[in-house]
């Protein structure tokens, strides 16, 4: 293995002299390729060395003359110096073949020293901050407040197309995939990349687009870090705007897992915040792309008791936004509802029917009851037993009393879905599916649930 990098390393300073040579405009595409020779250099050596690791892991290497931590050690080094030439080449297009570089094989150690240096491109004393930091100092001083603001100063020393592939390599660090993932490293690039596409001002209105790409491709690999993405909006929400929504419709929220404090803090922005606002708009984009389903392992991708929790939140919106409209009100009030209607198709949708669509096909995607939880197996239906909640018992249940009471159909819904109701014969929701439920129930539900009613 050794020799591997030895005549490597020998083939890579060889390939660096052409760039020092030839570090000309005129020369630009003769640059391009010795750069690609390097690239694909070390994807040779580090795909034989991922191999070897592999091949020789647990084993023991006894009769080798070489540790494995040396060679790691020799890779890394590798590594470093095919770097550190390629980010001399200023301004001649090779920074694109950073970016395919083989991080995933690399140390941590030493993808930290990596991600210190990339941000010093444009200082003259690359060499000497290699040899005088250690790793340990390289992530103490990324972590320091006043680090990013170097950064913005670097990036605006470079043209645009070098400043989008040194983004693009920091993506390709925190996605590649290892066992040995450090989350203070994803973090930081994270809200690196994050900053730059959509709070800087001298920077955002370039790399918003960008920023995007890459904060999902990093999230798709790493869905954790969404919960990273989400506080920090929280924090930055007033200077980002509606370019948020942009950003969380980007990212694979069907595989996070919402924690209870997150559930909250979507619910502040649902309630709190007037149908118009962007807080209100980006919980309902949150709520719409999380996953309501089954994982692959045929059980919900979330609790069941999220499910139920999202149900009444998504009721004690319509209640208070949709009270006074005609969506509230039963088939009595149809004379309302057709005006309302025809004033929609004149003057064009307003907030309040966004909302009313959203919300039930919110609701219809939740799993509320529990004949829902075999549906994925074929399962036989599962009977109701005494664990299913009373309505009129339960004090969670009580703004669903409420609006069952009230006549407001969403709520009738989720009384049937949840709870026991169903089982009076006599009551507001036997009486509202009786005589209003055929026409009342949204067309296309897919759910059954007339045929139970006695």
């Amino acid at each position: 293995m050794m020799k591997i990098f030895a005549f490597a390393n020998s083939l890579v300073e060889l390939l660096a002299v052409g760039l020092e040579t030839f570090n000309r405009a005129r020369y630009r595409q003769f640059v391009k390729r010795i750069g690609y020779m390097i690239r694909m250099t070390l994807g040779y050596v580090s795909d034989h060395w991922a191999q070897y690791v592999s091949h020789n892991q647990g084993m023991g290497l006894a009769l080798e003359p070489y540790s494995m931590e040396k060679l790691q050690v020799e890779f890394d080094e590798l590594f470093l110096r095919a770097v550190l030439h390629v980010l001399k080449a200023k301004r001649l297009g090779i920074w694109l073949f950073m970016s395919e570089m083989p991080f995933g094989t690399l140390s941590v150690q030493m993808l930290w020293k990596l991600f210190y240096l990339m941000h010093q491109a444009e200082s003259g004393t690359l060499e000497t901050l290699c040899t005088a930091l250690p790793p340990a100092e390289c992530k103490k001083q990324l972590q320091d407040p006043e680090h990013f603001v170097n950064f913005e100063k670097c990036l605006s020393s470079m043209n645009s197309s070098d400043e989008i592939c040194l983004l693009t390599t920091f993506a390709q660090m925190a996605q590649a995939r290892r066992t040995d993932v450090d989350e203070d490293f994803v973090k930081i690039i994270v809200l690196e990349i994050y900053e730059v596409s959509y709070v800087t001002l001298s920077t955002r209105e370039t790399f918003s687009k960008v920023g995007r790409e890459l904060l999902g491709a990093i999230t798709a690999v790493h869905p954790e870090i969404i919960s990273i993405l989400l506080d920090r909006v929280q924090d930055t929400i007033d200077q980002v705007g509606m370019v948020s929504l942009y950003l969380f419709k980007e990212l694979p929220l069907y595989l996070w897992r919402p924690s209870a404090s997150e559930i909250a803090v979507i619910r502040d922005w649902l309630l709190n915040y007037d149908l118009t606002m962007v807080k209100n708009k980006l919980a309902c984009v949150i709520l719409e792309g999380l996953n309501w389903g089954f994982g692959e392992q045929g059980t919900l991708h979330l609790d069941q008791a999220v499910h139920a929790e999202v149900a009444l939140m998504i009721l004690e919106a319509y209640q208070k936004y949709l009270a006074q409209k005609p969506y509230a009100g039963l088939l009595s009030e149809s004379m309302k509802q057709v005006s309302y209607l025809a004033s929609i198709v004149r003057y064009g949708e307003t907030p309040e029917t966004s909302f009313n669509q959203w919300a039930w096909n919110l609701i219809l995607r939740l799993k509320l009851h529990k004949n829902d939880y075999g549906m994925q197996q074929n399962c036989p239906p599962v009977p109701f037993s005494s664990t299913v909640p009373d309505m009129t018992e339960s004090p969670t249940f009580h703004p669903l009393l409420k609006a069952v009471k009230a006549g407001v159909p969403i709520g009738c819904y989720l009384a049937l879905a949840m709870t026991t109701s169903y089982k009076y014969t006599r009551g507001p929701v036997h009486d509202f599916v009786h005589q209003w439920g055929p026409l009342a129930w949204p067309v296309g539900s897919g759910r059954n649930c007339l045929s139970d009613i006695p």
